[in-house]
């Protein structure tokens, strides 16, 4: 029997296929080029290039001077803008992977941010 899957079923179906796992792992550790993605409401998406390094729950976004501190903890992130030594901006959010893309909102801003994760640039040694 022959049963045609309608396009909402391959999402339901990839949720229970072990081969579809993948699709909620992060990348390995190491320093990456990647994009920081931004939208803020109902306006469109503005993404940019970053340099992102990812280090067990830590993942650093580095935009110009900028640097956003990534703390993964379960199913929570911890985030503190700095530039330089000065912190200008700190929230907690859920977090989710999508792939190589870490996915989380500011909901008190109505802003939501997506790192992605390119090319891996090279490996840091953790002590």
């Amino acid at each position: 029997m022959h049963v045609a899957l309608r396009p909402a079923v391959p999402a339901l179906v990839c949720g229970l296929v072990v081969a579809c796992a993948s699709l909620s792992s992060p990348p390995s550790d190491g320093r990456y080029a990647g994009e920081l993605c931004v939208t803020q409401a109902a306006r469109p998406i503005d993404c940019g290039p970053v340099k992102l390094t990812l280090a067990s729950d830590l993942v650093l976004v580095r935009v110009s001077d900028m640097v956003y501190r990534l703390f993964l903890n379960g199913d929570q992130l911890d985030l503190m803008l700095m530039h330089d030594r000065a912190q200008v901006d700190a929230f907690n959010a859920g977090y989710e992977w999508h792939g190589r893309h870490l996915r989380f909102a500011d909901r008190a801003r109505s802003v939501r941010y997506e790192v992605r994760f390119g090319t891996l640039l090279g490996t840091i040694l953790l002590e």
